[in-house]
């Protein structure tokens, strides 16, 4: 009986190291996407950047589609040079090594990204206990907070600078030199002032031009309301002038098939531009 017991309980052992936090991690996004959580895409980034040492990569992929192959740039992820958490079994992990890894990253990139980073990975354990997963009962992240774990005071979390109007015009021009899809949806992310998503996901039906609205429906925000942005004459001419495609999506490289994607490399060029 004792023997029996011994070896389950080393083959017990031997299941939780082989969860790694790399694997959970991709069975938490899973999970979370058939839930419908609508910031999963952030989230996701934030635990594969900080905390799996992984990055986005370019990758050209090929694939048959009616008889005729097709060939598309996509964005993976990819390991990086310091894998980070990746190999260590999530069981292991201890709350004095989440704070341990969040100081580096507010050290590193100061409280915002210690914040964002924290967040994440609360989540995530939250999510690991509530089903007991991978053997944690309890997170590690149990009490923490910006204030106590990160000492972050709230003045430290103010956005400091305001754009003034040259800053806009500056924004402006270097949006000229892009074009569509990323140089239109800046200049109306200027004239409208809604959250990126807003914009780069917008689709043909959301679009009414002659009562001057965009209308974003109630799936996109948390409180399920749906939202009406009133376009000016400018935005609407640029709305007017956007391409047109079969798709669905007005921002795209997909023929309309899928929302624009690779901001982030976007946003480094324009940052330089400006």
């Amino acid at each position: 009986e004792r023997e029996r017991e011994e070896a389950d309980r080393r083959q017990e052992e031997a299941r939780r190291r082989r969860d790694t936090l790399a694997s959970a991690v991709e069975t938490f996004v899973k999970a979370v996407k058939a839930d419908g959580l609508r910031t999963v895409a952030a989230t996701e980034a934030v635990l594969r950047r900080e905390f799996l040492g992984q990055a986005l990569k370019r990758v050209r992929k090929t694939e048959e589609r009616d008889g005729k192959t097709m060939t598309a740039w996509v964005r993976e992820w990819h390991p990086g040079a310091d894998v980070l958490w990746s190999e260590r079994p999530v069981f292991e992990i201890r709350k004095h090594d989440v704070v341990e890894r969040l100081d580096i990253i507010k050290a590193a990139r100061g409280p915002h990204a210690a914040r964002g980073a924290l967040a994440a990975i609360r989540r995530f354990f939250n999510w690991c206990a509530e089903g007991e997963r991978y053997g944690i009962e309890v997170s590690p992240c149990a009490g923490m907070s910006d204030k106590k774990t990160l000492r972050i005071k709230r003045h430290q979390l103010m956005r400091q600078h305001v754009l003034t109007d040259a800053d806009l015009s500056d924004v402006w021009k270097a949006a000229d030199g892009f074009g569509y899809p990323f140089g239109a949806m800046v200049k109306l992310l200027l004239l409208t002032g809604q959250r990126r998503s807003d914009i780069a996901e917008a689709r043909k039906p959301e679009l009414d031009l002659e009562a001057k609205l965009l209308r974003i429906p109630p799936e996109r925000y948390k409180t399920h309301a749906a939202h009406e942005v009133p376009l000016t004459p400018l935005a609407l001419g640029i709305f007017e002038g956007l391409q047109s495609f079969t798709g669905p999506y007005l921002f795209t490289t997909t023929g309309g098939r899928r929302p624009i994607s690779g901001i982030s490399k976007y946003m480094e060029r324009l940052h330089k531009t400006i």
